[in-house]
């Protein structure tokens, strides 16, 4: 089983416990006992990462709690739920994203100042530059946003107050076709789907899911340098990307 399936089924498992037919709010004293805040410290902390991944129109607590309590008292399940069982977790997800993913681009395509490319990214010019384009091998330094379809921040150069600079393939597909659009002081806003984000694993850690539309506002700030072909270096991977992140974030908290 991929690892952010194992990561998502986990949290639910563990997040149950602090759940029963009324979502907890039976208890209404902060823990006293060790075992309580240690336990109350466990079920936020797992919250937080299961809240990445579902809302409350994508799970049913009632059915959470069921669960769990079966599984800790040996009660028969209603049905067979093994470690096999997490992939339906991933379909269920990938078909929510996919769903208000079609409805999100369908709205947009009535759009007429916003382009499409044959891959499926979609953009808006919000400023155009007059500098030179990058290439895939470029080094670039930009500022950027990036939010889900909701509007939700998920990251942001902007309010660290810090551009990044990195190989243009070593990133998204997404960001590495769009920036390639771009002139040099320019700004676009991308909309990215699914399958030139982060696809089907997504990144539990950064709140995006299985497929997830992703929206960067992006101002491409100079080309730092060309990269020779033999130099070009693959893309970075989800962990390398949220170690990055952190690190951005925690430069910003300093």
């Amino acid at each position: 089983m991929k690892k952010s399936v194992l990561i998502i089924t986990i949290a639910t498992v563990i997040l149950s416990v602090a759940c029963n037919s009324k979502g907890g709010n039976y208890i209404s004293s902060k823990p006293t006992k060790d075992i309580d805040s240690v336990s109350y410290i466990i079920g936020v902390l797992m919250g937080k990462n299961l809240r990445s991944s579902f809302d409350s129109s994508t799970i049913n607590l009632d059915y959470i709690a069921k669960g769990i309590y079966d599984e800790l008292n040996s009660k028969k399940p209603f049905f067979e739920v093994d470690e096999a069982s997490g992939m339906k977790i991933q379909a269920y997800l990938e078909s929510k994203s996919k769903v208000k993913s079609d409805a999100f681009f369908a709205e947009l395509s009535k759009n007429k100042n916003i382009k499409k490319t044959a891959s499926g990214l979609m953009y808006e010019v919000i400023k155009e530059g007059n500098g030179p384009k990058p290439t895939d091998t470029s080094i670039v330094k930009v500022h950027y946003t990036g939010t889900l379809i909701g509007g939700k921040v998920f990251d942001s150069s902007v309010e660290r107050g810090e551009p990044v600079t990195f190989p243009l393939n070593g990133v998204i597909p997404g960001w590495t076709e769009g920036l390639q659009l771009m002139p040099v002081g320019s700004k676009y806003k991308f909309y990215i789907p699914g399958e030139l984000a982060y696809g089907p694993q997504g990144m539990p850690q950064a709140g995006i899911g299985p497929n997830e539309t992703l929206i960067f506002e992006v101002e491409l700030l100079s080309i730092e340098k060309e990269m020779p072909k033999q130099e070009a270096q693959p893309q970075m991977s989800n962990e390398d990307l949220q170690r990055m992140i952190e690190e951005a974030a925690k430069k910003q908290g300093k």
